[in-house]
């Protein structure tokens, strides 16, 4: 049930943030088109330093799973000699 209850809190706080964040945009002092610009520029060092990191644990997972299917293949080599002898 602890999982449960931090995927409750996890998602309490992302929906404030999206509210505040909501809010804010609703009342700031300057047009859409200016603070969607602000918020691009602000947001893209984020976004491209994500893609980087998903970019490196995807090859990071495939690297594993070359290994991982190497090994099988070494070892269902192994057995089959094993059968054939």
């Amino acid at each position: 049930m602890r999982t449960g209850r931090t995927i409750t809190t996890i998602g309490t706080l992302l929906g404030g943030a999206a509210l505040g964040a909501g809010v804010a945009l609703l009342l700031a002092p300057q047009t859409g088109r200016r603070t969607r610009r602000q918020i691009r520029r602000k947001a893209l060092p984020y976004i491209e330093a994500i893609g980087e990191g998903i970019a490196d644990r995807a090859s990071d997972a495939y690297e594993w799973g070359k290994g991982a299917a190497d090994q099988g293949v070494r070892s269902l080599g192994r057995r089959l000699r094993a059968l054939a002898a």
